[in-house]
Order: C-alpha cells, then sequence, then structure tokens
C-alpha cells in the first residue's frame, strides 16, 4: 500500500515538474496570435508540457504608464497567472506620438521590464524587439535604437533583474528589412497572414528555447 501511494505521489510530482507556463503578453501583434491560436490556424510548439496564455491589448502603450491602454494595467493580471516564462512585445505604438520621444520610450520600456521582473518573478522575461512599421516613416529607425539600448542596458545588468533572467529576442524574419514591407496589411502597421505566420514561429522559437532551459534545470536539480 505505502509502495503504491509513494508511486502515485512520485508520479504526480514527475508530471508537474514537466509543466511550464508560458505568458505572451503585448500589443495587437499579441492579440492576433491569441486568435489565430483560437481559430486553428496556429498550434502550440515547444516542450510537451508546455501551456501558453495571452494578454493582448489592442493599441497597448507604455508612456506615460498610465495612459489608455497602458502595458503596465498587465503587469497585475501576469503575476495572477504566475508564468515561468514572459515573452513581451510593445514600444511600437509609442514611435511617432507627438510629445513622446526616445528617451520616453526607453525609460517606459525599462520601467516596466523591471516591474514584470520584481512582482512577478518569472525564470525568464524575453523581450521582443521593437518592429519597424512601414507606417513609421523615417522615425522606423527608432525601433532599432531602442531595441539596442534595451539590450545595453540588460547586458550592464548582466541580463538580470533579480532573479529573472533578460533576454531581448530578435525576429529572424525579415520584417525589419528594407523589403519588410511585404509582411505588412495595407495599413502598414499589422502583420499579413505571411507575416503573422513568420511571427508564430518566431515567438514560438523563443519561448520554447527559455522553456527548455527551465525544465533542463529542473531535471538536474532533482
Amino acid at each position: 500500500m505505502y509502495i503504491l501511494l509513494f508511486l502515485v505521489v512520485a508520479f504526480s510530482f514527475g508530471k508537474m515538474s514537466e509543466r511550464i507556463n508560458a505568458t505572451i503578453v503585448g500589443h495587437s501583434y499579441v492579440a492576433r496570435l491569441e486568435r489565430g491560436f483560437e481559430e486553428g490556424r496556429f498550434v502550440a510548439r515547444g516542450p510537451r508540457g508546455l501551456r501558453y496564455n495571452f494578454i493582448g491589448v489592442g493599441g497597448g502603450r507604455v508612456h506615460p504608464p498610465g495612459c489608455y491602454k497602458s502595458m503596465f494595467r498587465s503587469v497585475e493580471e501576469i503575476r495572477r497567472r504566475r508564468p515561468e516564462i514572459v515573452f513581451l512585445h510593445c514600444g511600437e505604438n509609442d514611435i511617432g506620438t507627438p510629445g513622446i520621444d526616445y528617451y520616453d520610450i526607453v525609460e517606459s520600456m525599462v520601467n516596466l521590464i523591471t516591474r514584470i521582473a520584481t512582482e512577478c518573478q518569472p525564470e525568464f522575461l524575453v523581450v521582443s524587439q521593437l518592429t519597424k512599421f512601414p507606417a513609421h516613416g523615417i522615425r522606423g529607425a527608432l525601433a532599432k535604437q531602442i531595441t539596442k539600448r534595451l539590450e545595453q542596458w540588460a547586458g550592464n545588468r548582466g541580463n538580470h533583474v533579480g532573479n529573472t533572467r533578460v533576454k531581448i529576442w530578435n525576429h529572424d524574419i525579415k520584417i525589419n528589412r528594407t523589403t519588410g514591407a511585404r509582411f505588412f496589411c495595407p495599413d502598414d502597421v499589422h502583420l499579413n497572414a505571411k507575416g503573422m505566420r513568420n511571427y508564430y514561429k518566431s515567438v514560438m522559437a523563443a519561448v520554447g528555447r527559455y522553456s527548455r532551459i527551465v525544465l533542463e534545470e529542473r531535471r538536474t536539480r532533482s
């Protein structure tokens, strides 16, 4: 009897140790990604125990922190979900807004990253590079500059905020190149079907990579 009980407990613990939750949070790209999952156009990729959930905020912005559709409003919801992996994508909707400059966006992004890390304490916080919308026009260069500054900021802290490891994820899907306009809808902001499929694959690759690291670390400790 005791042996059977031990085996059941050990089996249950083993199953739990293989589970890992990932929260994908961001502006309309994330909302559309979630819709793709709900409609069956996209399927989960990664380790068997990986579970995805989404917080998509159409028009989500980072500056000022208390603004309408502020991404800062998502922090409490992320905390409640207690994910091991957070993938964050935002910042582009602030580019080109009157009265908001490069430094405002960088500062707000840093503050948002810091709040998620300290209040939600995921194992990994993966921050997406900012996308260069064709609609940004000449201001599109700011997307790359902000991403580079965030990489420098994270690197200066050893890619850690507290116990959370912070990684900047650069999508290798060509949307930021000079020919990237072909991946966008006519509004020059949202990704078309091909662009969204490439984006989906990249997000799955990012979350899958860091999920495997967390699972391997668990196995090493056990």
